[in-house]
């Protein structure tokens, strides 16, 4: 997991996260602008603002498969 984070965020790549806290489990796509050892803080699409989540509460995470344009 650790590796996935810091590619994303050297890369400026979004990445999709399974993430528990008090409401439940969400999944959202985020965008990492810090990854210290216990928060990563990152933009987050869903919610269209910078949020904080505890690297304890990540259930999953994957990177985000970029689309290119078909060639005909």
């Amino acid at each position: 997991m650790e590796g996935i984070l810091e590619r994303a965020m050297e890369e400026q790549a979004p990445v999709q996260l399974v993430y528990e806290s008090k409401s439940g489990i969400t999944q959202r796509t985020i965008t990492i602008y810090k990854n210290d050892t216990e928060r990563i803080i990152a933009y987050c699409h869903s919610k269209k603002a910078v949020r904080s989540f505890r690297k304890r509460c990540i259930l999953a995470v994957q990177p985000i498969k970029k689309r290119y344009p078909a060639v005909i």
